[in-house]
């Protein structure tokens, strides 16, 4: 017996070895005291080499006990998927960013009038020396030599006539908010319909320069009209929402319109299909390729699309991404029956028999999926089939004009162009990012009791600047009535209503009934007289005046801004005066008139109350004066 047994001690041990090199030292030392000749040390020694293995899987054992010390808290976790699960025990949910978004002008021949071009057709970032049009065979070798691939979200149906378009002279420049234009179609070869995109450029501006992508403007058409003008040409009025309403003014000569416009995204999907296979205690197969694709849906009709084709264009382009976003992976999964696997958020809902399961993506690309336990969500065993896309992020957000080529066996097609820059792409979540929001969310109050916390829930909603609630009785019970502005003035339409309304749902209490009304817009009737100083243009002062209190435009807003006004909010006659001071060249002002439309009094008073659902209106277009006036005159004092 040793000396420490036969004195009743245990061997003294080094609690703080914890890696190869200390497990084999520890047990070569303690060999060495026991049984000197059971290991030398030596590399060829039989119990040297015993001594190692044991030590390596101490070695490994530590590391895994480490690690899962480690990945057991959010706040010292290392890895994605560690992450991102104590996140959702929060209700966060972290996301892994999604793909940009592009509309894309193609220019086609008479040859190819009447064709469609696909959903899922191939379009390329510029590869010097490649032609336009690539057959689909030469796709890898463009991806090899660096070219991003975006795929267009629907079909188009092609026209040549479409490729360029020109403004009606007669009919005027289009203003700063025109929703409307009228259209050349001498050869009557035009074929628009509602629900299509057109890009209205400047086309005095350099191609290259900021301020042609400034002058560069997507609409999609409401209403198309056709008639003929004075001179008995065929022309083509089209019409689009206030959404698109056009941000800068442009004169026909320098219009230049441009059609056949498709949405395209980033994500190249993989033609081939990749077999995963699955056993007992394996459910994270890998994807061999990556980073996996993630769209952005919207709610259309109650259903989640990619785009909402009734929508305005601007509307297909938001740049909101946060918890509540709806994102979704391009993935599709069947098993060797063709039965469909689904991909959720996570397998909390799923039961025993759902075919369920959760992509979870780590920092480097590598992308996993997650099956059930047979509790929640199926069991997966045996092959699965899966086609997916690659390609998301930042990258995919390209500069105009950087698209050149299209992968396509249609005939007739000549180029392809992106008018804008690609927009919407988005980095995955950071981990640090996480860690400090989580917490957050899960202190935030996720239940609307009185009307302070409808008003706090409804701003998060995207777009919403302003919110009024009340409570009204309507015979039986209350109703909880919300009168919402939106950012920039944007109509309160059914489809904006019924996407805040659902999003309201999940936090109001039973029993309260909700209703989305629209603010009461007030036209008012302002009339200022005033006086120019020395040496300044008439002409130049009154632009600036118009600019600066009218409703004037997002990057330059005007006293009449929409944003600048609030429910309830007065209007007061010194701050118009003292904001038509601030333009250079104005030397004094003199109201003449301010009052409420239609109201038969010349003066009322230096302040117009507003009730607390109304908002002051002065659009001041001469076509409608009902949307409110406003009219300088200069001259001598009256």
């Amino acid at each position: 017996m040793s000396q420490d047994e036969q004195s009743g001690s245990g061997p003294t041990l080094d609690y703080l070895t914890r890696d190869f090199a200390s497990f084999r030292r520890l047990m070569l030392d303690r060999l060495a005291s026991l049984s000197p000749d059971a290991a030398t040390g030596h590399p060829a020694d039989l119990g040297t080499t015993l001594v190692e293995l044991l030590a390596s899987a101490a070695d490994e054992l530590s590391l895994y006990q480490d690690a899962v010390v480690t990945e057991s808290y959010l706040s010292t976790a290392r890895l994605r998927t560690s992450v991102r699960r104590h996140a959702r025990q929060l209700d966060y949910a972290m996301h892994d960013g999604c793909n940009a978004r592009v509309w894309v002008s193609v220019c086609v021949t008479a040859s190819a009038d009447g064709a469609t071009l696909p959903r899922g057709t191939v379009l390329m970032t510029r590869i010097d020396g490649q032609p336009a049009v690539v057959l689909p065979q030469e796709i890898p070798s463009l991806r090899s030599r660096g070219a991003l691939v975006f795929e267009t979200t629907h079909d188009l149906s092609l026209r040549s006539a479409h490729n360029v378009l020109s403004i009606d002279p007669g009919y005027g420049a289009l203003a700063v908010g025109a929703q409307s234009a009228v259209l050349l179609d001498a050869a009557g070869t035009l074929a628009l319909t509602a629900g299509d995109v057109l890009v209205f450029e400047d086309s005095a501006e350099p191609a290259a320069t900021a301020v042609a992508l400034a002058r560069r403007h997507p609409v999609r058409l409401t209403s198309v009209d056709v008639f003929q003008n004075p001179s008995g040409q065929r022309v083509v009025r089209i019409g689009f929402g206030a959404a698109d309403a056009l941000p800068f003014a442009l004169t026909a000569e320098r219009a230049r319109i441009v059609g056949n416009v498709v949405l395209a995204d980033h994500g190249y999907s993989l033609p081939d299909e990749e077999s995963l296979y699955t056993d007992g205690d394996r459910r994270r197969p890998q994807l061999a390729d990556g980073p996996l694709t993630w769209q952005t849906l919207v709610m259309s009709s109650g259903q989640p699309v990619l785009f909402d084709p009734s929508g305005a264009a601007a509307d297909a382009m938001s740049a909101a991404l946060g918890p509540d976003t709806l994102l979704r992976p391009v993935i599709s999964l069947s098993d060797e029956d063709g039965a469909p696997w689904l991909a959720r958020r996570d397998l909390l809902r799923s039961g025993a028999h759902d075919r369920d399961f959760v992509v979870e993506s780590e920092d480097d690309g590598r992308t996993f999926l997650r099956f059930g336990d047979g509790v929640q969500g199926q069991r997966a065993t045996g092959r699965l089939r899966a086609r997916y896309r690659v390609g998301c992020g930042v990258a995919g957000n390209i500069g105009a004009e950087s698209l050149g080529h299209i992968a396509s066996a249609l005939t007739g097609l000549v180029s392809i162009r992106n008018p804008l820059p690609a927009a919407f792409g988005r980095a995955p979540e950071s981990i640090e990012q996480v860690r400090l929001l989580a917490p957050h969310h899960f202190r935030t109050q996720e239940r609307a009791v009185s009307s302070d916390d409808y008003i706090r829930i409804a701003k998060r909603y995207p777009t919403v600047r302003d919110v009024l609630v009340t409570r009204r009785y309507t015979g039986s019970f209350y109703t909880t009535v919300l009168t919402v502005v939106r950012h920039g003035g944007l109509a309160l339409d059914q489809r904006f209503a019924d996407g805040l309304l659902a999003y309201l749902d999940r936090f109001r209490m039973a029993g309260h009934v909700l209703r989305i009304v629209e603010p009461v817009r007030i036209p008012l009737d302002i009339r200022l007289l005033l006086g120019v100083q020395p040496g300044h243009f008439r002409s130049d002062v009154l632009t600036s005046l118009y600019a600066a209190l009218g409703p004037g435009r997002d990057a330059a807003p005007g006293f009449f801004h929409p944003d600048r006004q609030t429910l309830g909010q007065p209007v007061y006659l010194s701050q118009l005066v003292r904001e038509a001071m601030r333009v250079r060249g104005v030397q004094w002002v003199e109201p003449v008139r301010f009052r409420r439309y239609g109201d038969p009094q010349g003066r009322d008073g230096d302040v117009l109350v507003m009730r607390p659902c109304e908002l002051p209106l002065v659009d001041n277009l001469a076509t409608d004066k009902a949307r409110g006036t406003l009219e300088l005159l200069i001259g001598g004092r009256p």
